[in-house]
């Protein structure tokens, strides 16, 4: 007797910047509201770009091109994932923004 197929689907495992969209809220949500106003595409003129103020020189050492401010929600989300110390010194999660950001 063959064996049924299975009654659930696996789970699926995001990767890339799907990932790092999904998981964009939380600290990186305040992040974004203190660097932008939580605006992906904030290119004010003062040398940083997107919603997470990403330098030209941050950006190309990162490995990406063009400016931070063009390019979509979850490259940028992804880009500071990959680029932001955690508190502990690791790559994650920064620490919550400080009190500066509230004059933004």
């Amino acid at each position: 007797m063959p064996t049924p197929p299975p009654t659930t689907l696996p789970a699926t495992v995001v990767t890339g910047p799907a990932a790092a969209a999904a998981q964009a809220g939380g600290v990186w949500a305040e992040l974004r509201q203190c660097e932008s106003d939580d605006n992906y595409s904030d290119n004010t003129g003062n040398g940083y770009y997107g919603a997470y103020q990403f330098s030209l020189q941050t950006w190309e050492g990162i490995g990406y091109t063009g400016l931070p401010s063009d390019a979509a929600p979850a490259v940028q989300d992804q880009a500071a994932s990959s680029s932001r110390p955690a508190a502990g010194g690791a790559n994650g999660p920064p620490a919550p923004p400080s009190s500066a950001c509230s004059d933004r």
